[in-house]
């Protein structure tokens, strides 16, 4: 922990302690060490040490317990802090000092579920969850932020945050649920992000109208009261549901007018997601050149810490490799896509990297049933998808596939896809085309 959190300890035990003494007399004989992490220095309890303090503890139970609730107070205002610093040029350290603190938050989490403190516990959960989503880590939120709902916990706040951990995590009907419980509350807050969230989850499984009037409803609401993400999520809706309405001029302007608003906010993570979008579509129009130098860009601004939008960025450079015929940079692209996909758990993206290895199977002259295979499992984990890729270049490769099988084989292999299409069977097939590292 950080010094901050050492000073709230120590006041929970002691009021008014002084708490830089203290731990500078630990440090000294050793009982806690310093240790350097992604972004600045912790301090650490020896692990013998805490060995000793579980068998033979030093205080009692109610001790621990406001020792406890002391840090988780902290971190959540720490949390409230880091997530609002994450859209902005703060939000690469924002997001290091998330990770550094991800596991205290876990086992706050575990102990506020089983020890009544439930509300604290969730407040925590909605003050991280930008930040959850950031590092890809929704499935690891909504699992906790499940784990600790309760009656006292379904106010419009903490039913945002875990639709927007559903929505991130791919559980759709649960965040678009959720988003319906916000907008029968019949408040004001909250709902242009509960409209966009409903939009998102709709658009997702095929409902494009649907989702298309939740977006249109965002856009307004979130104009009218300065709400950005629920602007930006509004805008990205109207595209998605532009496009599978066959609007692409409409779906470009929603992207670029994107773009204007996450540039002007300095917001990295959007700016590099709008950017790979943007990259999608020059390769439709086709014009791989600007393809490249959009996912090239989004790649960069990305860097490291963004998985969600590496991920996005490395699959749509891997099928500008597989345009111009660069079949060993795809397979490297498509190798490092395929483990971000796979740790972050995003059903559609793990789909997405599905359909780029049936074209990779396709370019490197795989039978036509393997390669309408790999379509068809992607399709299997996405409900109410088009039988055939919207984009071009995936389009084409899913044609050829399907023209080189009679219709009895198509039909048997599209039975087989959703009657075993899953995630794991999506990452087994692209395993045994591009094996991991």
């Amino acid at each position: 922990m950080m010094l901050p959190d050492v000073e709230s300890i120590a006041d929970a035990l002691v009021p008014h302690a002084d708490a830089l003494a203290l731990l500078g007399e630990l440090v000294e004989v050793g009982i806690v060490r310093l240790t350097d992490t992604r972004v600045e220095v912790r301090y650490v309890v020896l692990g013998p040490v805490r060995a000793q303090v579980r068998t033979s503890p030093v205080l009692q139970e109610a001790e621990l317990d406001a020792v406890r609730a002391s840090y988780l107070g902290a971190l959540t205002e720490r949390f409230a802090i880091w997530s609002r610093d994450l859209d902005g040029p703060e939000g690469e350290v924002a997001l290091g000092r998330f990770g550094d603190a991800e596991a205290d938050l876990i086992s706050l989490c575990e102990w506020g579920s089983g020890a009544g403190r439930r509300a604290e516990a969730t407040a925590a959960l909605v003050a991280a969850t930008p930040l959850l989503v950031a590092a890809g880590r929704a499935r690891t939120g909504l699992a906790m932020m499940r784990s600790v709902a309760s009656d006292e916990t379904t106010g419009t706040t903490s039913l945002l945050a875990r639709a927007r951990l559903a929505y991130s995590a791919g559980a759709y009907a649960e965040a678009e649920g959720l988003a319906e419980l916000v907008l029968g509350q019949g408040v004001s807050e909250g709902t242009a992000l509960a409209h966009a969230l409903r939009g998102a989850a709709r658009a997702a499984t095929g409902s494009a109208t649907e989702g298309a009037d939740d977006a249109q409803a965002a856009v307004e609401r979130a104009e009218a009261a300065g709400d950005y993400v629920a602007l930006v999520m509004g805008l990205s809706v109207s595209a998605i549901c532009a496009a599978i309405g066959g609007r692409f001029d409409q779906e470009r302007d929603f992207y670029e007018r994107r773009l204007a608003v996450v540039r002007a906010h300095r917001d990295r993570s959007r700016l590099a997601d709008t950017l790979n979008i943007l990259a999608e579509i020059a390769l439709d129009e086709p014009d791989a050149a600007a393809a490249a130098a959009y996912g090239q860009e989004a790649l960069v601004v990305a860097g490291t810490s963004r998985p969600n939008e590496r991920r996005d960025a490395l699959v749509t450079l891997a099928r500008v490799d597989l345009v111009r015929g660069e079949v060993a940079a795809a397979r490297e692209r498509l190798r490092s896509a395929t483990e971000l996909a796979e740790r972050i758990g995003q059903p559609l993206a793990i789909a997405q990297c599905g359909r780029v290895a049936a074209c990779l199977a396709h370019a490197c002259g795989a039978p036509a049933a393997e390669v309408h295979r790999l379509f068809a499992l992607a399709a299997a984990l996405e409900p109410g998808a088009a039988d055939e890729p919207i984009e071009g270049d995936l389009r084409r490769v899913a044609e050829a596939a399907k023209s080189g099988l009679q219709a009895a084989e198509t039909a048997r292999i599209d039975a087989f896809a959703k009657a075993v299409g899953d995630a794991d069977a999506m990452l087994a097939a692209i395993h045994a085309l591009v094996p991991p590292d």
